[in-house]
């Protein structure tokens, strides 16, 4: 293989290789996509009327805002 030729057959062999790399990167991120929360979440505060049962009540209806 002559200089140009050998370069052009390198070049199609990276650019072959990259997009197979790109498209399974892509695959994979669709595979693991983010649904989101699921199930329930418990919030360990102690005893009712305290200040942390307070706080959790607080935080309570802050996730309850953001993921209903």
């Amino acid at each position: 293989m002559t200089g140009p030729t050998r370069r052009t057959a390198l070049r199609a062999a990276l650019g072959t290789a990259c997009t197979g790399l790109v498209a399974a990167a892509a695959a994979a991120d669709a595979r693991h996509a983010d649904r989101g929360p699921q199930g329930r979440l418990r919030i360990a505060t102690g005893e009712s009327g305290t200040f942390y049962a307070a706080f959790g009540q607080l935080l309570a209806d802050q996730v309850r805002a953001v993921y209903p």
